[in-house]
C-alpha cells in the first residue's frame, strides 16, 4: 500500500479504538465490548488526533491517481470535523436520530448475538451505558454553560425518546428485551443471564434519569426556534452534500420548482375536469368508477 493508504487505514484503526460505537456501526471489528467517551475529553481526544493524521496527510505525496483522490477525501473528510469540532457542534447533541444517546441504544441492534462469546461481549458494552449517559449528560451541561445548545422541540423529542426507552411508556424497556433475547438464544449459560439482567437494569435506570435531566434542566434553557442561521446550516450541510452550496440561489430554486410544480398540478386538474382546483380533481380520480 501507498503511504497515503497506511495513514487512511491507521486513521480508521485509531478512530475505532476512540469511537467504538461508531466501529460497530461501520463493521470495523474488534471494538464491540467498549463504548464511546462521549464526555468533552472524549471529544477533544478525537480532535486531537484529527489534527496529528492531517498534518501527517498534508506532507505526502500522491504515488497515484487512485491516492491523489483518496488524500482529497481524506483531508475534506478530517477539514470539515475539525471545523464543526472548533465550531463546538459537537455540545449540541440533541437529535432522536443522530444523538450520542441515540447511538448507544441503537448500537446494540446491530451487535452479533449467535454464541456465548457475543453475549458476553454484549454484557460488556452494556455494563458500560450508564458511564456512557453520564458523559453525554456532562457535554450538554457543559454546552449549557458555554451557550451552545439545541432546539427545543428536539429536547423535548429525546426526552421522550430516553423515556420510552426505559419502560416510561408503558412497554417493556429496551434493555430488558436484551435479556429476553437472551433467554430465547438457548444457550444455558445463569450467570451470564445475571450479569446481563443487572445491567440492564443499570443501563434502563440510566436513560430515565437522563430523560428527567432534559426536562428539568435542559429543556427551559434551549431555544424555542428551529431555525440555526446561516453559518451553522452552512457547515453542517457540508456533511451530506460534499460542498458548499450558495443558500440563497439554492432556496430561491427551491421555491421556483415549488411553484413550477403547483402550477402543473394546477393545470393538470383543470385538465382532468375543467374549473377544478387539485383537490377537486383528486376527489374525482379516488371516486369516479371508471377511473379509479
Amino acid at each position: 500500500m501507498s503511504a497515503i493508504y497506511e495513514l487512511s487505514d491507521r486513521y480508521v484503526e485509531e478512530l475505532a479504538d476512540l469511537d467504538p460505537i461508531l466501529a460497530t456501526a461501520s463493521g470495523v471489528s474488534g471494538h464491540d465490548d467498549g463504548v464511546t467517551d462521549f464526555s468533552p475529553e472524549g471529544h477533544d481526544g478525537i480532535a486531537a488526533l484529527r489534527r496529528r493524521v492531517r498534518a501527517e496527510l498534508v506532507a505526502l505525496a500522491p504515488e497515484s491517481d487512485r491516492d491523489r483522490i483518496a488524500k482529497e477525501a481524506l483531508l475534506e473528510h478530517l477539514d470539515l470535523r475539525l471545523e464543526l469540532y472548533d465550531a463546538g457542534e459537537h455540545f449540541r447533541v440533541t437529535g432522536s436520530l443522530g444523538s450520542p444517546a441515540a447511538a448507544l441504544r441503537r448500537v446494540f441492534d446491530v451487535m452479533p448475538r449467535a454464541t456465548i462469546e457475543d453475549w458476553r461481549t454484549i454484557a460488556t458494552r452494556l455494563e458500560q451505558v450508564p458511564r456512557g449517559i453520564a458523559q453525554i449528560t456532562e457535554l450538554q451541561a457543559e454546552g449549557l454553560r458555554r451557550g451552545l445548545t439545541g432546539a427545543r422541540r428536539q429536547v423535548a423529542e429525546m426526552a421522550r425518546q430516553a423515556g420510552a426507552y426505559s419502560g416510561e411508556e408503558g412497554s417493556r424497556p429496551f434493555f430488558a428485551t436484551l435479556a429476553d433475547a437472551f433467554d430465547g438464544s438457548g444457550i444455558d449459560a445463569p450467570g451470564l443471564r445475571s450479569d446481563i439482567e443487572r445491567a440492564a437494569s443499570a443501563a434502563t435506570a440510566a436513560f430515565a434519569d437522563y430523560a428527567g435531566y432534559l426536562r428539568e434542566a435542559y429543556f427551559d434553557v434551549a431555544p424555542e426556534k428551529d431555525a440555526v442561521g446561516g453559518d451553522r446550516y452552512q457547515l453542517n450541510s457540508r456533511t451530506y452534500n460534499g460542498t458548499t452550496l450558495d443558500l440563497k440561489d439554492t432556496y430561491a430554486w427551491g421555491w421556483d420548482e415549488l411553484y413550477r410544480i403547483e402550477f402543473e398540478m394546477a393545470e393538470t386538474a383543470r385538465r382532468i375536469l375543467p374549473g377544478a382546483t387539485v383537490d377537486e380533481a383528486k376527489a374525482l380520480l379516488e371516486s369516479d368508477p371508471d377511473r379509479a
